[in-house]
């Protein structure tokens, strides 16, 4: 029994370090890629965007997510090393790996601890790839234990052969591992951020801080035709003619009409805006660019309500401008959205009185929520969810990827959508 138990342990272990590394590499891809912002339902499948942003997210100042890779990848290498080395510094090697555990599964629980009792995630739904992780690191700690307890200097699973289930397993990780970096990057575009948050095009340029520069604006795009793509699971929303009545950049009489939904506290609609500005001055006189907003979050709400409050007053781009400006988690303050109000020309006493006016502002958010979910019906996926930025020209969705969110790419949908109208291309 004991002899089986030193040949099948390692093997086990082995296979669930190469499983924390599966885990950590796709938490890596969902900081790296932008996926959008997700209705809560849908983030709560889908991301870990708050928790890698919260107090949870590094360890002085080094990613979590990283931590976590390096974790994975030196105890599979302790493993892969005890299959091989000699009965004396097997054991050696046996105690390295044994005192990893204990400390990666102390900082695992502190996390876990963290995700549901810390006030900066009261409200957020606990990662699921997290506690996978977490998970993952409590097995292997009660394994050593076991390992521990049952330890044998035995010299059997030492030769040629015990290798090769390490091997096997090694190669199956690494294929998986590859297909879910191909699928990420083929289904949201672009070049990954680095693990400190930065964007690279390819290793060998200047990483630049992806908080600082739009990812989208790395990307080169030699054929329009192929790399610029709508959204293959949408029909024509004909639906959303009846949101662009509201504000938007370009000249009246521009034919095409292209809608933007978008949540101000959505960071990867602060980076399309940026673009979306650019395009828009460049096609005014071909299309009109609404922007309707869908708060996703819950305290999304007053921001909109109180760009709908601008727009009577013409301020609801250079409001919009300071409120992805000043994104910061969980949206701003009552105070701060008061300061831009003043600050775009607004009276902030007066709107301060009007914004906590109840019976003022009831109808406002009664018709906010309306529209939530009438556009919830024309933009939701397959299964329901919703997220945003979503870019939709003359009635098609845009693939929300890097790619497609270029500023060639947009001036490209933008002139196909100009020809179709008056036969006019360039």
């Amino acid at each position: 029994m004991a002899k089986n138990t030193a040949v099948w342990l390692p093997r086990i272990i082995f296979g669930l370090a190469l499983l924390g590394v599966f885990l950590v590499t796709d938490m890596y891809l969902q900081e790296a890629f932008g996926r959008g912002c997700f209705s809560p339902e849908a983030a709560n499948e889908l991301t870990c965007d708050d928790v890698f942003e919260s107090g949870a997210g590094t360890f002085f100042g080094i990613s979590n997510v990283l931590m976590g890779l390096l974790f994975y990848l030196v105890l599979a290498a302790l493993r892969f090393g005890h299959a091989v080395v000699n009965p004396p510094r097997r054991e050696t090697v046996r105690k390295a790996s044994f005192a990893l555990v204990t400390v990666g599964f102390l900082y695992s629980a502190y996390l876990t601890y963290y995700q549901y009792f810390s006030s900066e995630l009261a409200d957020v739904a606990p990662c699921k790839l997290c506690l996978a992780s977490a998970l993952t690191t409590t097995v292997l700690f009660i394994l050593h234990i076991v390992e521990h307890r049952r330890t044998t200097t035995s010299t059997a699973s030492r030769g040629s052969l015990a290798l090769k289930p390490f091997i096997a397993m090694a190669a199956l990780a690494a294929v998986l591992i590859a297909a879910d970096v191909a699928y990420a990057k083929g289904m949201f575009g672009g070049e990954p951020a680095s693990a400190n948050g930065e964007v690279t095009e390819n290793p060998n340029d200047l990483a630049l801080n992806s908080q600082e520069t739009n990812p989208a604006a790395l990307i080169e795009i030699t054929d329009p035709a192929m790399q610029c793509t709508y959204d293959p699971e949408y029909e024509t929303l004909d639906g959303i003619e009846a949101f662009l009545d509201g504000p938007y950049l370009g000249e009246v009489g521009a034919p095409v009409r292209v809608a933007k939904i978008f949540d101000p506290n959505c960071p990867h609609c602060k980076d399309l805006h940026e673009t979306l500005e650019e395009v828009a001055e460049n096609n005014g006189d071909k299309a009109r660019f609404y922007y309707v907003a869908y708060p996703i979050w819950e305290h999304s709400f007053g921001q909109v309500q109180a760009l709908r409050m601008a727009t009577g007053q013409g301020k609801f781009f250079p409001m919009l401008n300071l409120m992805f400006a000043r994104q910061q988690p969980n949206g701003l303050t009552l105070d701060q959205v008061i300061e831009i109000a003043a600050e775009v020309g607004m009276d902030g006493p007066t709107f301060r009185e009007q914004i906590e006016d109840r019976g003022a502002t009831q109808p406002i958010l009664a018709d906010i929520m309306a529209d939530r979910l009438a556009l919830a019906e024309i933009i939701s996926d397959e299964e329901g969810r919703v997220s945003v930025p979503k870019l939709i020209v003359d009635g098609r969705m845009i693939q929300p990827t890097y790619a497609s969110y270029t500023t060639t790419c947009l001036e490209y949908f933008v002139n196909q959508a100009y020809a179709a109208r008056t036969g006019v291309t360039e």
